[in-house]
């Protein structure tokens, strides 16, 4: 067996003295702090945004269709459910986006109030929904037509902070029968979290990149969404786009998303799907759920920044060294190499990165 010198040794059970003996009573070896999240049961504000909503903002179900397929008038997303949380109580506000938080969750959860819509966890193309009469169209490869979240973008002067559940559908003597008109739209954001309207995507030739497609864990695909089914839309916080979306609303405190889909309809009829608002009756006495909210952020670190303090500095080392010979996990990833073992070679990594 190789013999291990006393030299081998005496690197870290000197810096583990100097280090630990400074930094451990001051900030222990706990690893980084746990990082805020919130948890909302209901939104500040539900409304079915659609041209001919008599009770905006007091009306008990909200559903979602898109117009008569080749139709040229309405938005093709055309009855869309607006929300609007409220995240300020537990999310932090301010400009957190410089500093080592992201988003690493985001959950939104609605339930159905009807019997009538095909549940179908998958996106369709924009070509099944154009008239059957275009070049374009496509037969729907499978039955029903998703539910869909989307960003929440605004026009005519109107924002997130500004728009108010009854506000107006569009400004005083526009059209309601002309698409793109409504003062809060679904859209796509950028880099910047700014949104461009896609609630006429399918005129447009093109698919609209959702923020996630809700999922049903009791319905089987191509079965009906019945009456209290719970409907999850787990969103893809990888995404730079949604990243800076969710990020720019929540640093802001107010974070607004539309559900939607284009579920088949004809003039004033058809079988789509319906929600419970917070206004429902069933909803204030708890027998059924509004729409929910669940966000956790999480630190984005350099991996040398066990602490993720945003500096690689004594706290890391520390951690390093309280974790010598041991696979790191405990109070952060200390097996900075992947070799399954804390030791000199991930000590190189660190000290490399020292700032």
């Amino acid at each position: 067996m190789r013999s291990i010198s006393r030299s081998t040794l005496r690197l870290p059970i000197a810096l583990g003295s100097l280090v630990l003996a400074g930094l451990t009573a001051q900030r222990g070896l706990a690893g980084p702090p746990a990082p805020p999240s919130g948890d909302w049961s209901s939104p500040t504000i539900d409304r079915w945004f659609y041209p001919f909503n008599a009770s905006p903002g007091v009306r008990q179900t909200i559903s979602t269709f898109g117009s008569t397929p080749g139709d040229s008038l309405f938005d093709s997303r055309d009855g869309q459910f607006y929300m609007v949380f409220d995240t300020d109580d537990q999310i932090p506000t301010g400009d957190w986006m410089g500093t080592n938080l992201r988003v690493a969750k985001a959950r939104v959860t609605i339930m159905v109030v009807n019997d009538v819509a095909v549940y179908d966890p998958t996106p369709d193309a924009w070509q099944s929904f154009v008239g059957e009469a275009d070049l374009d169209w496509q037969a729907d490869a499978d039955a029903g037509q998703p539910i869909e979240l989307f960003a929440a973008g605004y026009r005519n002067d109107w924002s997130a902070a500004t728009f108010v559940e009854a506000g107006p559908f569009a400004p005083t003597g526009a059209s309601v029968l002309l698409p793109g008109v409504r003062n809060v739209f679904l859209g796509e954001s950028d880099l910047k979290g700014e949104v461009t309207d896609a609630s006429s995507h399918v005129r447009d030739d093109r698919d609209a990149q959702s923020l996630a497609v809700a999922t049903c864990s009791t319905v089987v695909p191509g079965d009906i969404l019945t009456n209290g089914s719970v409907l999850t839309f787990e969103i893809d916080c990888s995404v730079p786009e949604t990243q800076a979306y969710l990020a720019a609303n929540l640093q802001a405190g107010r974070l607004p998303l539309i559900a939607s889909s284009l579920t088949f309809v004809v003039q004033g009829g058809g079988n789509y799907p319906a929600f419970y608002s917070k206004e429902n009756p069933l909803v204030i006495l708890g027998a059924a759920n509004a729409a929910t909210l669940e966000v956790t952020l999480g630190y984005s670190c350099a991996p040398a920044d066990i602490d993720c303090s945003g500096t690689v500095e004594g706290a890391d080392l520390a951690m390093l060294l309280g974790n010598w010979g041991n696979p790191g996990g405990d109070g952060g990833n200390t097996d900075l190499d992947g070799s399954g073992t804390t030791d000199g070679a991930d000590m190189a990594i660190l000290l490399g990165a020292w700032q």
